[in-house]
């Protein structure tokens, strides 16, 4: 078989491949393609979405160069969109082949290929590529494309330009399109005012943002097309300059802080308020004080400032500055205020005879409360009671320098004179001397002198002339007349009012005493009493080592006597009774000294056999001087009863009252129970509540309402008594005054003692109102185990003392104040 058969056979077989059938497709003579060469139509340019202007040519030859007929030639787009007009060609008798291209609507590069499937293979193949250039359309809409809403400082140039694009129907940017920029809100002005578009369709401008800030715009124009608006916000710039906006030039009165708020405005270069700028605030020496010494300027650009005016009056500055921007100044102008002070200048402590007139005149000066004087006040002058003087003028009114003046002429009243210079009632006063004649009269200015014998107290005598005046420089001598004691010093001259000082040493013999004393032939006696005074020592009269049956009472009682320090009888002094060995009771725990300073005890003895001892204690000294009696008891028969305390015990009591409950202010009894050893009730006994005698009831009860010690207050105790006197039974109350507000301190604190035996020294008790006065409405309590004992004797008003008996427990132990929870501690050592 011939290759031309071949072929032939192939092309039926696959004659989408060959483009035809049989001979005819092939040509005559030609064998397959093997060469696409384009003719024409290669690299034309045209506007997108148009037809190229001339059609694609491709010729097709076979291996010796010859065309091709009738081959099937494919037209493909492989980039930038478009189409071919029927997308297959075949070729002519000369092997040409035509197609049309419609380019796509993207501006820029585009191909086409020439494509077919080979005959001899069934490949697909690519022979060649058409290359056309798209180019954009007229323009058809224009765009912002960056630059819009910005923000930058007023008047200044945004950081970025503003750009638009122009691009034609499909969105390709055209360029050499010539945009024009206006500024169309807030001003400002753009440079240059028209651009031409580049190759990517793109114009641009330079924004300079108007002056004030705000809302800021501007518009991109192409005639024919349209425009857009670009938006941009001017903002404050920088500090660039600070002005006064209010309260300049006022006036005040120094030290004042003036009526109106300092207000300062911070704005950048073109004006526009500065909000947050730090303003520095200052006044130089002299120019007073402001509230702030830096503030921040608000949304209006304004910073405040108060402004307190120097103390001297005249003109004032003060300054606001801020950094870079400046400094405002403001002025003020300080005024004197009111009169505050009138100052005593001059005139004052002259000397002249009575009759003359003063060598200078009084001069006062009125000031305010800085020292700035005064001018136009009328000072009213006034000599003062007892002073004869006139003065040369009553009112006058105060010059520029604030200075008043008058002069005074003496009467006849010699010594110490004043006058004052007033205003409104302010005062300054000048005082003079005025000499006198010798002395003519000697008059006691004190007399009657009472205190503690041997105490000291000051006496005054004073030396006048013939017209009542006080004589200086007269000597006046002393001498004591009766009672003892002395004078010092023995002799002294009389002072500028006559007066002569002396102290006078009362003897030491509680009674009547008396001094002299004398000048020129003129006396004065100076009378005096000298009382006994606190008592400080107890001396034992009666009662020491007697003998009793155990259980009895001692056929003596007990008696101490009182002395102050130089031995004169104390009555009323207190005196404690305790006792210390053997037991058995005392009739009272507590006594006053009689007129004669004696007091005493009735002792009843314990009930067993043995030596017996009690003590008596004055309270009125801090060594509390004491008496110890010691007794002997003899075997006896034992107490037939026992005597339990079943109410009143403990209770509130208004001092000098019987007992109370203040809650309701009604008699409330105590009440005790008699029993024998054995418990059982004992009925018709007599029953001893202190003084205050009844007889216990057919369960053996018996209560009384005895008073409480006169005006001691503090804890009291009391002695119940049946029978002989054997059985007995205490009970106490705490004595108290109504009161509020009150302090309450212990002391002494830190004492050291065994346990379960009593501290050396009572614990002492201060009660104070809230005016600072003593009282006696305080109290103590235990806290923890041990016991309280109130001290009878006196002592200082407001003071109550206890002795204070150690709880079992080793370490610290601590008693507190009522109401003030004030304490007083101890240590217990074994």
């Amino acid at each position: 078989m011939t290759r031309r058969t071949l072929v032939s056979v192939a092309c039926a077989l696959i004659a989408s491949a060959c483009g035809g059938g049989s001979e005819a497709s092939t040509g005559a003579g030609a064998g397959p393609a093997a060469r696409f060469d384009l003719v024409t139509g290669d690299a034309q340019s045209a506007v997108v979405g148009t037809d190229l202007p001339n059609a694609l040519v491709v010729r097709v030859t076979d291996a010796q160069n010859r065309p091709v007929p009738g081959q099937v030639v494919n037209f493909v787009v492989t980039a930038g969109g478009g189409h071919p007009f029927a997308g297959a060609a075949n070729t002519n008798g000369d092997g040409l082949a035509q197609e049309r291209w419609t380019l796509g609507t993207t501006a820029g590069a585009q191909t086409l290929e020439v494509r077919s499937v080979d005959a001899a293979t069934g490949q697909p193949r690519t022979w060649a590529t058409f290359h056309a250039t798209a180019t954009p359309g007229a323009a058809r809409a224009i765009v912002i494309s960056a630059g819009d809403n910005q923000s930058g400082t007023a008047g200044l140039a945004l950081t970025s330009a503003i750009t638009a694009k122009v691009s034609d129907q499909y969105g390709n940017p055209v360029s050499g399109i010539v945009v024009a920029w206006a500024a169309v809100a807030g001003g400002g002005s753009l440079a240059p005012p028209t651009s031409t578009t580049d190759a990517a369709g793109i114009a641009q401008s330079t924004w300079t943002l108007g002056g004030v800030a705000g809302a800021n715009g501007a518009t991109a124009t192409v005639t024919g097309i349209g425009s857009v608006t670009f938006q941009a916000t001017g903002t404050t710039g920088a500090a660039g300059r600070i002005s006064v906006a209010a309260g300049d030039a006022q006036t005040g009165i120094v030290g004042d802080v003036l009526a109106t708020q300092l207000r300062a405005r911070v704005t950048d270069a073109n004006g526009n308020p500065v909000t947050g700028a730090t303003v520095a605030w200052a006044t130089p020496a002299g120019s007073g004080s402001l509230g702030n010494t830096t503030t921040t300027s608000d949304a209006s650009g304004i910073a405040l400032a108060s402004w307190t005016l120097g103390t001297t009056s005249g003109a004032m500055l003060a300054t606001a500055t801020v950094t870079g921007a400046g400094t405002a100044t403001f002025h003020a102008t300080a005024t004197a205020g009111a009169v505050a002070r009138m100052v005593n200048v001059s005139g004052g402590g002259q000397t002249a005879l009575v009759t003359t007139t003063l060598p200078q005149p009084f001069v006062a000066q009125v000031i305010d409360r800085f020292g700035n004087p005064v001018s136009g006040a009328t000072v009213t002058w006034t000599v003062l009671v007892p002073s004869s003087a006139t003065l040369s003028a009553m009112t006058t009114v105060s010059d520029a320098a604030g200075m008043v003046s008058s002069r005074a002429t003496l009467g006849t009243r010699a010594g110490s004179n004043q006058a004052t210079a007033e205003f409104n009632g302010l005062t300054t006063i000048f005082g003079w001397e005025a000499t006198g004649g010798p002395p003519a009269a000697l008059v006691k200015a004190t007399d009657r002198i009472v205190d503690v014998a041997g105490g000291q107290d000051p006496i005054v005598v004073v030396v006048r002339d013939v017209y009542g005046n006080g004589v200086e420089g007269a000597l006046v001598t002393w001498s004591v007349l009766s009672g003892g004691g002395s004078v010092a010093p023995s002799s002294s001259l009389s002072g500028t009012g006559g007066d002569v000082y002396a102290t006078w040493t009362l003897g030491t013999v509680a009674g009547a005493n008396s001094v002299v004393a004398s000048v020129n032939g003129i006396s004065a006696t100076i009378t005096g009493t000298g009382l006994r005074g606190d008592a400080t020592q107890l001396v034992m009269v009666s009662g020491d080592g007697q003998t009793a049956t155990a259980g009895s009472q001692l056929p003596g009682d007990p008696t101490v006597r009182a002395f102050d320090q130089y031995g004169n009888a104390v009555p009323f002094a207190i005196i404690s009774w305790s006792t210390l060995a053997g037991g058995g009771s005392l009739s009272s725990v507590s006594s006053a000294t009689l007129v004669g300073g004696t007091a005493s005890t009735h002792w009843t003895l314990g009930p067993a056999s043995g030596a017996y001892s009690i003590v008596a204690r004055l309270a009125s000294t801090t060594a509390q001087p004491s008496v110890t009696f010691n007794a002997s008891a003899t075997a006896g028969s034992p107490s037939a009863y026992r005597v339990n305390v079943l109410d009143g015990d403990g209770q509130r009591i208004r001092a000098g009252g019987r007992f109370t409950t203040c809650s309701i202010g009604i008699l409330t009894p105590v009440t005790v129970e008699v029993t024998t050893p054995a418990g059982a009730p004992v009925s018709g006994v007599t029953v001893n509540f202190s003084g205050e005698a009844t007889t216990a009831d057919a369960v053996g009860r018996a209560s009384g309402r005895p008073f409480a010690c006169n005006q001691t207050y503090g804890v009291q105790g009391f002695v119940v008594n049946v029978g002989s006197g054997a059985a007995t039974a205490v009970f106490t109350s705490f004595v108290t005054a109504s009161g509020s507000g009150l302090v309450a301190t212990l002391a002494p604190s830190g004492q050291t003692g065994r346990v379960n035996t009593e501290l050396p020294q009572p614990l002492v008790l201060s009660c104070y109102d809230i005016n600072g006065g003593p009282s006696t409405s305080c109290g103590v309590t235990l806290l923890g185990p041990g016991g309280l004992r109130l001290v009878p004797e006196r002592y200082p008003p407001g003071q109550t003392a206890y002795y204070w008996l150690l709880g079992p427990q080793l370490g610290t132990q601590t008693v507190q104040a009522i109401p003030t929870p004030n304490t007083a501690t101890a240590t217990a050592t074994p």
